[in-house]
């Protein structure tokens, strides 16, 4: 996702996505129909003039409405989360090389990330084969885009073995959880919190 003075580019995105970042919430705090996370646009926007930051979530919200008719009420709910924050040791993140771009490979049994915001890394961990067990929430400041490994096992015939056990299983919270908090240096702490909906009527 681009916002550029008064230019918006977003490529190969959900309109799940483009809810989170038109109304600020987190992609579990929205309920939607199946396809609106997984049928995937490419989405361009220009004003006539240049819009500040604290705009630029209305002039998304308005877009949504335009161009796909979305309609929406908030409800208040009650729910068990993780909050994500940073360990006492500095996180083991390095300033991305290539910003611009979001990958993700494997090598030598390590998951690689490469220009990964925290959000692109939490959207990765609740979706297969990591399946995190519960919301998270991002508590830890870091706003940058982010080069990093995951070391899943010795070899990346390992890896796929761990892969495997995981996709049958549903996913593997704890493990996941232990490997972020011990490699990267990121604590989840488990807690309940009350938080705003943003639930469909259509689109």
């Amino acid at each position: 996702v681009l916002v550029e003075g008064g230019r918006v580019m977003m490529t190969n995105v959900t309109l799940t996505r483009c809810m989170s970042e038109a109304y600020g919430v987190y992609p579990f705090q929205i309920g939607a129909p199946a396809w609106m996370s997984s049928t995937r646009y490419d989405i361009a926007a220009r004003t006539s003039n240049a819009v500040a930051k604290d705009q630029v979530r209305l002039l998304l919200q308005q877009l949504l409405a335009e161009r796909f008719h979305l309609t929406l009420h908030r409800e208040h709910r009650d729910l068990s989360l993780y909050s994500l924050t940073r360990g006492k040791q500095q996180p083991r993140l390095r300033d991305a090389q290539h910003p611009e771009s979001t990958v993700m490979g494997m090598s030598d049994g390590a998951v690689v990330f490469r220009g990964y915001s925290i959000a692109d890394f939490l959207s990765a961990l609740a979706n297969p084969p990591f399946r995190v067990d519960r919301p998270v929430r991002d508590m830890t400041g870091l706003d940058g885009k982010y080069d990093f490994e995951l070391k899943i096992s010795a070899d990346d015939a390992g890896m796929k073995s761990v892969f495997e056990g995981m996709l049958k299983a549903g996913g593997d919270g704890p493990s996941v959880i232990n490997m972020v908090q011990e490699q990267i240096g990121l604590r989840f702490k488990a807690e309940k919190a009350s938080l705003d909906f943003l639930v469909v009527d259509g689109a």
